[in-house]
């Protein structure tokens, strides 16, 4: 069933869709889910959410929620990347 979903997406098109799968691919990570099409779909996730920061440029900001993301893993032991891009956004 689960090889079923990972063919609900897309080519990323739309910032808007690219938050969707960011947010889907967090959920994915958080539950540690370690069936074989729980790893596919995060490869997939991975895949097109890169695809869509190499065309975007979106590699500065995302190295900042990288070494938000690292600190906040380090203090807590959980990810939460909403609390980290809420962060991010207050910076600027």
């Amino acid at each position: 069933m689960n090889s079923l979903k990972i063919e609900k997406y897309k080519v990323i098109k739309s910032k808007s869709q690219y938050n969707v799968y960011c947010k889907e691919l967090e959920t994915l990570l958080e539950s540690g889910a370690k069936s074989k099409a729980a790893k596919e779909e995060v490869d997939l996730l991975t895949l097109l959410i890169e695809t869509w920061d190499e065309e975007h440029n979106t590699f500065e900001v995302q190295e900042v929620l990288d070494k938000r993301l690292n600190t906040y893993q380090n203090t807590t032991g959980r990810t939460t990347w909403e609390k980290i891009k809420e962060n991010v956004r207050e910076k600027k």
